[in-house]
């Protein structure tokens, strides 16, 4: 429960409304069936309203701009939330200091449209 309020945060930062209000039917089904609690789940439907709230801000503030850059970076910022790209990352001949890292394989989550090449900076 605690991490999926930290996730519903950030995604109502980054504009990932789409992810918050899934996140928060979850909850809502959850304390409608298995753990039932009326007052949690009063607390879960005002959040969620807040969330909706927030997706109109979002759509006026968009509205309202004029600068096309500002736009594209705002929907770009979106985007990198909603659909971001997934890779392996896999330590084959990890060597010297970095020996601890040997065999061990990692998620990492960049930005969408991200290539595999970006992550070698």
């Amino acid at each position: 429960e605690i991490v999926q309020k930290l996730a519903i945060i950030k995604f109502e930062q980054a504009c990932g409304f789409e992810c918050s209000i899934e996140l928060m039917d979850n909850l809502v089904n959850r304390y409608k069936t298995v753990d039932i609690d009326f007052k949690k789940l009063s607390t879960v439907l005002h959040n969620l309203g807040d969330i909706y709230e927030a997706q109109a801000d979002f759509k006026i503030k968009m509205s309202e701009l004029r600068d096309d850059d500002q736009k594209r970076n705002l929907e770009n910022y979106r985007r990198d939330i909603m659909t971001p790209e997934y890779f392996k990352i896999e330590f084959v001949y990890a060597r010297g200091i970095f020996h601890f890292l040997e065999g061990k394989k990692y998620i990492c989550r960049e930005k969408a449209f991200s290539k595999a090449d970006d992550l070698v900076d």
